[in-house]
C-alpha cells in the first residue's frame, strides 16, 4: 500500500511540474525522452501488479519462509532495471537532449 501511495505521489508531482510549474507544457510535449520516461513509469506500474498480488496472497500464510517463483523474481529484476533507467532519462532531459 505504501509503494502504491508513493507511486501516485510521484505521478501527481510529475504532472504538476509538467502542466503548471516551470517551463510551459509545450516544452515538454515535444520531448521524446519525457514520453519514454512516462511510458516506462507506467510499464513499471503495470508489471508490478503480479508480484504485488503474489505477496499479498503469501501474507496470509503463517510460513516463515516463502518460496518465490522464478517468474516473480524475474519481474522484480526487470522493474529494478527500468527504475534505474528513469533517472538517467531525467538527466538527459535536464541537459537538453530530446528537444524538437
Amino acid at each position: 500500500m505504501v509503494y502504491g501511495s508513493f507511486a501516485l505521489f510521484v505521478l501527481a508531482m510529475g504532472l504538476t511540474l509538467w502542466l503548471w510549474v516551470g517551463k510551459p507544457s509545450s516544452f515538454y510535449n515535444t520531448n521524446w525522452i519525457l514520453h519514454l520516461k512516462v511510458s516506462l513509469f507506467v510499464l513499471v506500474g503495470i508489471i508490478s501488479v503480479l508480484p504485488t498480488l503474489f505477496f499479498i496472497k503469501q501474507r496470509d500464510l503463517q510460513a516463515e519462509l516463502i518460496d518465490v517463483p522464478k517468474r516473480i523474481i524475474t519481474i522484480v529484476r526487470i522493474e529494478l532495471c527500468i527504475l534505474v533507467v528513469i533517472p538517467l532519462l531525467a538527466v538527459l532531459m535536464a541537459h537538453g537532449v530530446g528537444l524538437g
